[in-house]
């Protein structure tokens, strides 16, 4: 209930204004590569249309309330971000850990799969 009366008054993708960032940490945890937590780790970036960002941030982040994502991530996942741009928006979920291309291709096909019927575009992973 906490999170849906926050989550209910605050804006989402869909209001920020162009280049602005909406981020989702883990308390203690900033943004920023230089965080200890984040020093070791990468992100899993991608891209969804406009159209589409709003209901998939809403269930990104039901997701990472609820613990879903770790159990199939295998990793300590630090937040997610969203950075609005001209057509797309892109995502980021920072990870405490690194991947590999196995890894990458089977976050990728979960990500797709439970976010849908939002479009993911450009999946990749960024080390720190």
């Amino acid at each position: 209930q906490k999170f849906w009366s926050v989550y209910n008054n605050i804006d989402g993708p869909e209001k920020l204004g162009f280049r602005s960032n909406l981020h989702f940490m883990r308390k203690g945890i900033k943004p920023i590569w230089e965080d200890p937590h984040n020093e070791y780790g990468g992100s899993y970036n991608f891209k969804i249309p406009k159209s589409h960002s709003p209901i998939a941030w809403r269930d990104l982040l039901v997701l990472l309330i609820g613990e879903k994502v770790e159990g199939w991530l295998e990793d300590t996942v630090c937040g997610v971000s969203v950075s609005s741009r001209q057509q797309c928006d892109n995502y980021q979920i920072w990870t405490a850990g690194p991947s590999d291309e196995a890894r990458e291709a089977t976050i990728r096909s979960k990500v797709v799969d439970l976010l849908k019927p939002a479009e993911i575009q450009s999946f990749y992973f960024k080390s720190k």
